[in-house]
Order: structure tokens, then sequence, then C-alpha cells
């Protein structure tokens, strides 16, 4: 008689997410539909994200971490209400040298980060 052993599940989140209550801007692509909200959890990979009522996001956009001056390219995995998983595609450096087709997002965390 063989043994039947359970595997655990695999999770789908690759890196454990740290919590957090940072200051944050989600922009479109081109960064003229933006607004505030919270990042709660983040990883090297993804983050999962508080979202004013009744707001829609677009199938790719850019998560500006203010305290970190970090845009992330990021696309929606799961959303619950007003919270939101998302996964990170790039990390931009907002403070630095950077492709001068997203500079908006330099301009972008400049105003978050004074107001």
């Amino acid at each position: 008689m063989s043994e039947i052993t359970a595997q655990p599940a695999q999770s789908p989140r690759r890196a454990r997410r740290k919590r957090v209550l940072m200051k944050s801007v989600v922009a479109d692509v081109s960064g003229t539909r933006l607004f505030d909200c919270t990042i709660l959890d983040v990883s090297e990979d993804g983050a999962r994200i508080a979202l004013p009522a009744k707001c829609e996001l677009p199938g790719i956009y850019y998560l500006i971490n203010v305290p970190a001056r970090l845009a992330y390219e990021g696309v929606t995995v799961w959303r619950n209400s007003n919270r939101v998983g998302v996964r990170f595609a790039t990390a931009i450096p907002v403070t630095g040298k950077t492709d001068p087709a997203l500079a908006f997002l330099r301009r972008l965390w400049l105003q978050a980060a004074t107001a």
C-alpha cells in the first residue's frame, strides 16, 4: 500500500510583503489621469494598495511610491472593494536620470512629496 502525502499549495506571491503605510500616487501611462492612494504592504515585486472609493484603474499604470522615490509600472492582479493587489513590472527611480518620455513621473512625485 503506497502512502500519499499532501503537498503544500504553492503561493502565487513570490516575495513576502512588508506592512507599511506610504503615501503614493497612481497615474496612467501618459500621466494625465492620476489620484492619491496608500501603499499598505510592499515587496520587491508587488504591493497591496488602498484606493479612493469607486476609483477605476487603467490596465497598465504607474504607482509612485513617494517616500521611496520610485515609480513602478504596475498591473492589477486582484481587487476587493478599494483594496488592490499590484504586480510590479519595472521599477523607475524618479530622482535620477531617466528616460525623457518618463520625465512626468518626476514631476508627479515632486508634486506629491511637497503637498
